[in-house]
């Protein structure tokens, strides 16, 4: 049986959505990063740390196949960015491990992480002004 296509514009699970926007803002912002991670928020009751944010993405399952996630939780223009962002983490992923957040941090390629997470949060950012 095939499944129905959501209405143009429409995300059929918001609250993911949201989840996932706010794993990129973290991953995007490398300032917030060498401040923030391991601190302890006592206002959500929780350590803000790469392990949560990494889960989130895929807890919601955007990665590593974000194109089963389109319109349940992505515009189809957000496939491709968050393709890119995969491919660039993954590898950290598998060679760091469960390591500390600096160590992936301090990891030269991390850049590349950063990088890849604002290209698709521009996208995200784009898709949530237009609808």
């Amino acid at each position: 049986m095939d499944r129905m296509e959501p209405p143009v514009g429409h995300i059929r699970f918001p609250e993911a959505r949201e989840n996932v926007i706010s794993a990129l803002r973290s991953l995007a912002d490398k300032t917030y990063q060498e401040q923030e991670r391991g601190v302890y928020r006592k206002e959500v009751s929780r350590y803000d740390d790469l392990s949560l944010t990494v889960n989130l993405l895929y807890d919601h399952q955007v990665l590593p196949n974000p194109a089963d996630c389109i319109g349940d939780v992505l515009f189809p223009s957000e496939v491709e960015p968050l393709l890119c962002l995969s491919k660039v983490l993954e590898p950290l992923i598998e060679e760091l491990g469960d390591r500390p957040d600096l160590d992936y941090m301090k990891d030269p390629r991390w850049t590349l992480v950063v990088e890849a997470a604002v290209v698709a949060l521009t996208v995200f950012d784009q898709n949530d002004t237009s609808v």
